[in-house]
């Protein structure tokens, strides 16, 4: 990573922004708060996701790694916000079914965000696209998701300290594995 700095930070505002939202829900909950916040947790996660996966876009490409423009890029991020949404709605019916239909669905669709942010699609095009890139290559997409959970695990054991450096690493891993899928070069 030729900017460790930019990468750091970015890791510590979504555990920062993700740690103090959390706790104003948990703390207004009675009060009604925790919806205020759990929607402003939602607007902050994807915010700083969309941002990791620019950032990881940039670095697989060879390109200069470094934040989004925000002013200029409203309309991807709606999309990517709209994508989540759909994508997160598909995981919970999924999982209410059983936890492997679930599980499996999360894998299939896994890489819409990046579909979104790398071509621009809609999200319902970002998700039939994801689907169709993990075909065939499911269980490996599986195993590479268990390898980065428990590299995320080693980070949270850490103090929690880890876990900037387990953001970024994982963001790079997933546009690789992207990258790789769609048969595209990947810069050294």
């Amino acid at each position: 990573m030729e900017t460790p700095g930019l990468w750091l930070l970015v890791a510590l505002v979504a555990l920062l922004a993700g740690s103090v939202t959390g706790w104003l829900a948990q703390v207004t909950n009675n009060s009604g708060g925790s919806a205020v916040f759990g929607l402003l947790q939602f607007i902050i996660s994807n915010l700083v996701g969309y941002t990791l996966l620019v950032m990881a876009l940039h670095a697989v490409n060879g390109r200069p790694v470094s934040l989004p423009d925000f002013r200029n890029e409203l309309n991807p991020i709606a999309t990517y916000f709209a994508g989540t949404i759909l994508y997160s709605v598909g995981v919970f019916f999924s999982l209410i079914f059983l936890i492997v239909p679930g599980i499996m669905f999360a894998v299939a669709y896994y890489f819409y965000g990046l579909i979104i942010v790398d071509t621009g699609a809609d999200p319902v095009a970002a998700l039939k696209d994801a689907r169709q890139l993990s075909k065939g290559k499911r269980w490996p997409l599986f195993g590479a998701g268990v390898l980065a959970f428990l590299i995320t695990i080693l980070g949270l054991i850490a103090c929690g300290i880890g876990l900037l450096f387990t953001i970024p690493v994982n963001s790079i891993a997933a546009a690789h594995i992207y990258k790789q899928l769609r048969v595209q070069p990947i810069a050294a």
